[in-house]
């Protein structure tokens, strides 16, 4: 993902995704670098009923094998103190989203530059 200029919430999203964990596999693995300007990555798994569940590493200018556990994954919004908030189903996603967790807190305006695979 190579951006001219940050001006707000940049992310890239996957089309639908029919089972993308085989079954028993719970594992988000990925390789990924940033730019100079982009040092965080923030992954976003989407579920079936629409609950949203986001993850960020911390990124290096080389190349870095990444797997992450489904406790890594977050829900959002931050549920509210004592609301019950839950856990990633990785049987239950549908989408997959990225993008700068610079961005998303506004740390960082400007050309920005991630790599995935």
């Amino acid at each position: 993902m190579k951006v001219g200029h940050f001006g707000g919430w940049e992310t890239l999203a996957s089309p639908a995704l029919v089972r993308p964990f085989p079954p028993g596999h719970t594992l988000t693995c990925f390789r990924a670098k940033g730019g100079p300007r982009t040092r965080q990555l923030a992954l976003e798994w989407r579920e079936a009923d629409g609950s949203r569940w986001i993850a960020t590493v911390d990124l290096t200018p080389e190349w870095k094998d990444y797997t992450l556990l489904p406790d890594r994954f977050k829900a959002w919004p931050v549920p509210e103190a004592g609301e019950k908030h839950g856990t990633f189903h990785p049987d239950k996603a549908v989408k997959l989203l990225c993008g700068s967790r610079d961005v998303a807190h506004g740390a960082r305006w400007g050309p920005a530059r991630v790599l995935v695979r």
